[in-house]
């Protein structure tokens, strides 16, 4: 089934649109990957 199965990026941006946050290890992963600072997801998250 398609639209089931989102890379990393998708998943990251579905995750942002709901304020949800991606899970730790992945999250993790992914500021690694791009070398976003911490502070500015939770900077995100205090905006809700």
């Amino acid at each position: 089934m398609e639209g089931l199965q989102l890379s990393n990026y998708e998943l990251k941006q579905r995750c942002a649109q709901m304020h949800f946050p991606v899970l730790p290890y992945q999250n993790a992963g992914v500021i690694a990957k791009e070398n976003i600072p911490p502070g500015k997801m939770l900077e995100k998250e205090k905006r809700i």
